[in-house]
């Protein structure tokens, strides 16, 4: 478990500027609509670095590893839509796709840059 400390780090960063960004929010300092987009980048920003981190660990290919963890992420947000009773639309299975798309390439480069360092 020592291993995956830096998976810890990235949720308690992400909770930490949901949580500071929402109270700017409530006190009117952002608006919501600039509240979301933040946290859509920080998520996908320590999403690809999550990647990048397991697939310098894992044995498996990078693009295997991406999707391996782009599919439990997207198993987790689709049992939650389906439990709160949120619609499934165009801009979840965009959101889906780019759920992928950052955690496939920065595996590909991890597992890359892993092998080149052997």
């Amino acid at each position: 478990m020592k291993k995956f400390n830096f998976l810890y780090l990235s949720l308690g960063i992400l909770f930490l500027s949901i949580i500071i960004i929402t109270l700017l929010n409530f006190f009117d300092v952002f608006s919501v609509k600039f509240s979301n987009i933040i946290i859509y980048i920080l998520f996908f920003i320590l999403l690809s670095f999550n990647s990048f981190k397991i697939s310098l660990k894992s044995k498996d290919k990078g693009y295997i590893t991406g999707i391996k963890i782009a599919s439990i992420i997207s198993f987790i947000i689709i049992i939650s839509k389906f439990i709160v009773k949120i619609k499934f639309s165009f801009s979840s299975f965009i959101y889906l796709l780019l759920i992928f798309v950052f955690s496939i390439i920065p595996a590909i480069y991890g597992s890359n840059k892993k092998s080149s360092n052997s």
